[in-house]
């Protein structure tokens, strides 16, 4: 499943050459350019799993009845996903729930990536100075700092933990159950960030065409 919105911006703005001045001041100040790229894109559907259950369940229902066996999803409760005012609580766990899971029905789970992952932002810059000489060579030294104001940018799917594996209660043995009656707490790190990005990079180069 794709991003929904996406925005990418570049520019670059050359500064005056003082080309014929001569001297330090053409040498010094001419022939800067400042460059910039801004990222912005909204999250990737996520898609919660359930894939090993405890408690009465014990992690497989006997004779591979129900959605136990494989990528189970849960079921919806109607609370938002959204993790709230923690910034690495990026599903909220309450959204979640096996309560009410019919053994054997699989029509009734969550549908895929019905929750939208974190965001992405992102700005780049970039500073140049050309020291232009013999009219064919240029020697360009170049400052480059990636992700400048240091946006912790959470991975995705691959960055979120999503196994939503909480012990439940059954409405009987295990080999006469039919449905889940209740269902404990997930683990703490459900929904919780695990992966980021890079934070900020910053790196020197130099440059010789001719």
């Amino acid at each position: 499943m794709a991003r929904e919105h996406v925005f990418n911006a570049s520019a670059i703005y050359n500064l005056p050459t003082f080309a014929g001045e001569g001297g330090v001041k053409e040498w010094l100040l001419g022939n800067w350019a400042i460059g910039g790229i801004i990222i912005y894109s909204s999250g990737t559907p996520i898609t919660v799993f359930a894939p090993d259950p405890g408690g009465d369940l014990g992690g497989a229902h006997p004779g591979g009845v129900g959605p136990y066996e494989g990528n189970q999803r849960p079921l919806a409760t109607g609370a938002s996903c959204s993790g709230g005012g923690d910034t690495l609580q990026i599903l909220n766990p309450a959204a979640y729930t096996l309560t009410g899971y019919q053994l054997g029905n699989a029509s009734q789970q969550m549908a895929r990536g019905t929750c939208e992952g974190p965001d992405f932002f992102q700005t780049d810059l970039s500073i140049y100075k050309n020291f232009p000489f013999r009219d064919r060579f240029n020697v360009q030294l170049r400052l480059e700092i990636f992700n400048l104001f240091d946006t912790t940018n959470i991975i995705g799917n691959n960055g979120v933990d999503t196994s939503f594996n909480a012990p439940v209660t059954l409405d009987g043995p295990r080999d006469q159950a039919t449905v889940v009656t209740s269902t404990g707490e997930p683990a703490s790190s459900f929904g919780r960030a695990t992966r980021a990005r890079d934070a900020r990079q910053i790196q020197l180069g130099i440059k010789f065409s001719f």
